[in-house]
């Protein structure tokens, strides 16, 4: 998924989860793009492998595709991404929650500008990598961490 976005423009998120078994129901996948307030700007439902089908340790990867509404005013946006059953709408749990919640999408208007972080580190980790610095907020209840790396010559190894 991406960090940035400007209003108008597609996004996408992919999401990877392994089958503890078969399931006779009609799974849909969701995706929200959702403000801190936890309103929706935009939403997508996409039928991904047909979960009868699936088998204990499966890995099943689904594209949730979304557009940032022309209208989004800017701002932290997170996606928030899941199952439901089609027939009930009842969402499936996700460790203690109904619901990934995948980001943060930094929404600017007229473009994306990459702001200087607000604590400069300047550190290198070898002759490839260069930990510029960091930004930490506050949105509500949650600390945002923003660690913003570059890399200044092509890393001699993953």
């Amino acid at each position: 998924m991406p960090r940035r976005a400007a209003p108008g423009e597609p996004i996408a998120a992919t999401v990877a989860s392994r089958a503890l078994r078969s399931d006779e129901r009609d799974l849909v996948w969701f995706a929200h793009l959702v403000d801190a307030a936890e309103r929706v700007w935009a939403r997508r439902d996409v039928r991904g492998v047909v979960a009868s089908g699936w088998r204990d340790g499966d890995l099943n990867v689904v594209r949730l595709e979304l557009s940032v509404p022309p209208d989004a005013p800017p701002g932290a946006y997170r996606v928030a991404a899941g199952l439901y059953d089609r027939a009930t709408l009842a969402r499936f749990p996700v460790g203690r929650a109904d619901r990934l919640l995948l980001g943060p999408l930094w929404v600017a208007q007229g473009g994306i500008a990459v702001a200087s972080p607000a604590t400069p580190i300047g550190r290198r980790f070898g002759e490839a990598i260069l930990f510029d610095g960091y930004t930490l907020q506050r949105d509500g209840s949650e600390l945002l961490l923003d660690l913003r790396w570059s890399a200044t010559a092509e890393p001699p190894r993953d």
